[in-house]
């Protein structure tokens, strides 16, 4: 893996999914080598949770668990067009679990106890997708306003401003958007991952939103939305 990759994967964030301790434990500790941003969870269900608040940059999830396994999880994510780099992790090198996984469009499938090099190689594919993906790099939003997505930092005119998590969720998916109109519904179903928000909670990160890029970078529509033209 070159320089660059390494340090793509070093400013990313990563869910890793585990319900077995002493692996996660080992687990985190080898990732922690190559990754900053650990968050960790034991079910499907606790995932889409931490999934839901903090975005990560790419997962690594274990199939067996309780209550809500690791591809039901992918699954989950993949029709909310949640295209985020995944990797699976099995003791088992089941056909019905390596199929799903083609379906979900998984970075790899690891079968354990995990070989160093197969990790580095996905790892290494993940990077390259992260690389890719647009949002990674600075995006010019406006004349002189550019957003830095894995440092989730605005710049306007040379000064940054740092974004929370959920302002720069409602940034992207404007960005995504840019030019068409946003609707509350459409946020609530993309970052609030269907669940109601009210008007005075949207208008509020909208406020926000605007007081950090300072200049008339979102518009109002008509009490229909806000988009980025």
């Amino acid at each position: 893996m070159n320089n660059e990759l390494k340090t793509i994967l070093k400013d990313s964030s990563l869910l890793l999914v585990e319900n077995d301790e002493k692996i996660m434990e080992k687990f985190s500790r080898l990732l922690g080598l190559y990754v900053k941003n650990i968050y960790q969870a034991t079910s499907g269900i606790e995932a889409l949770e931490i999934y839901k608040k903090n975005k990560p940059s790419f997962i690594i999830t274990d199939i067996e668990m309780p209550h809500m396994d690791g591809l039901e999880f992918l699954d989950i994510l993949r029709k909310k067009n949640e295209n985020v780099p995944a990797i699976i992790t099995s003791a088992y090198s089941n056909k019905e679990y390596l199929l799903q996984s083609i379906k979900l469009q998984l970075s790899d499938y690891l079968i354990k106890p995990i070989d160093h090099n197969d990790l580095m190689l996905a790892l290494e594919r993940v990077a390259i997708s992260l690389k890719k993906n647009s949002l990674l790099s600075i995006v010019e939003i406006y004349e002189g306003v550019f957003y830095r997505p894995i440092k989730k930092i605005v710049s306007v005119d040379g000064i940054n401003n740092k974004l929370t998590v959920i302002e720069s969720e409602l940034l992207e998916f404007l960005i995504l958007n840019k030019g068409s109109i946003v609707t509350k519904k459409m946020v609530e179903d993309k970052i609030y991952l269907f669940k109601e928000m009210s008007d005075v909670a949207l208008k509020n990160i909208i406020y926000k939103l605007r007081k950090k890029l300072i200049k008339d970078v979102i518009v109002s529509v008509d009490r229909i939305g806000y988009k980025i033209n």
